[in-house]
């Protein structure tokens, strides 16, 4: 039989090996692709190297959409096989590395689906469809799936859930979906050591994005993520842009990166997610992994957390006995 409850705040503040694996990624995959205003970065950091001298102007925004088009079109799905590596600081202040392999889908633009597993066994599912989000965790006992809607989500339930973003802000930031042409307010730069052109474009709830974009493929590089004081939350970082299997022609522009590194200077951790056998399998990329219900039976889960309910308070001991007035 399987239980329904409320997330409690001692469940909420558990944070397992693979919910650090999915903060990072969801952290990654959580940038918006709208416009705004832009402003050139002053720091210099390992990042920006080598030092480049440039004569010119940064190429423009709309340059930079054309080629961005071009990359992403025939990505509207992907299959791909992948490799976690965590790296992290314990509670008792250890550095801590863990590896496990992993299954990534998507369908364009609300489906997504990440199962992790060590050595064949599966151990915890990440996913998303049309209407709900959830979290599967068939590791530890009782079998457990925290799931949430996307039309009652908010920032409060889903730093709850373990995560630092909205649902349907989790599949954008990969750099697969398309942009506007033309954005007369966002004004590229080059970056302090010349390296990189750079744009930054305003967010939801006063959080700022910034493009590192290599020139002249107009590859992201780079994808940084400030809160409204700016505070860096995330610093993701791309590379080995490979042809997808299935995305067109042996010409074509489409390519996905392979390589995905992402930083939470917060928490002291980073995530390094190496992609490979990346498709997209078109029509013939079913439903299954999207399908909520299907998985709950599959994985035989024991207890669902609905995290749209409000968390319950702790029991408060009630006096017994003695005299009232």
């Amino acid at each position: 039989m399987t239980m329904s409850i409320v997330m409690t705040s001692t469940t909420a503040q558990r944070m397992t090996f693979a919910q650090r694996c999915v903060l990072a990624l969801a952290c990654m995959l959580c940038v918006v692709l709208s416009g705004g205003c832009a402003t050139q970065t002053t720091q210099t950091d390992a990042f920006d190297a080598p030092a480049v001298t440039r004569d010119g102007p940064a190429p423009t925004y709309a340059a930079f959409a054309a080629a961005h088009n071009a990359r992403v079109k025939g990505l509207d799905r992907l299959w791909a096989r992948a490799e976690l590596s965590l790296t992290y600081t314990d509670d008792e202040g250890e550095v801590q590395r863990e590896e496990a392999e992993a299954n990534l889908q998507y369908i364009l633009p609300r489906k997504f689906s990440l199962l992790i597993s060590k050595v064949g066994e599966f151990y915890f599912g990440f996913g998303s469809n049309d209407q709900k989000y959830w979290w599967i965790d068939v590791k530890n006992s009782p079998r457990t799936a925290i799931v949430g809607e996307h039309a009652k989500a908010t920032q409060d339930k889903v730093h709850r859930f373990g995560l630092a973003v909205l649902p349907l802000e989790l599949i954008d930031a990969l750099g697969i979906a398309p942009v506007r042409a033309t954005n007369a307010e966002i004004k590229t730069a080059w970056s302090a050591r010349g390296a990189w052109m750079v744009f930054r474009e305003p967010l939801a709830g006063g959080l700022t994005r910034e493009w590192w974009i290599e020139t002249p493929t107009m590859w992201p590089g780079r994808i940084r993520l400030f809160d409204k004081t700016g505070q860096e939350l995330i610093d993701a970082r791309f590379d080995q842009f490979n042809v997808v299997e299935g995305s067109g022609p042996p010409n074509a522009l489409s390519r996905h990166p392979a390589k995905i590194e992402v930083r939470l200077p917060a928490k002291a951790t980073t995530l390094k997610l190496n992609l490979n056998d990346m498709q997209n399998r078109g029509a013939k990329a079913g439903n299954a992994p999207y399908e909520l219900d299907r998985l709950l039976k599959a994985y035989r889960i024991e207890r669902n957390i609905d995290v749209d309910q409000p968390l319950a308070k702790p029991a408060t001991a009630q006096p017994t006995g003695g005299a009232t007035r």
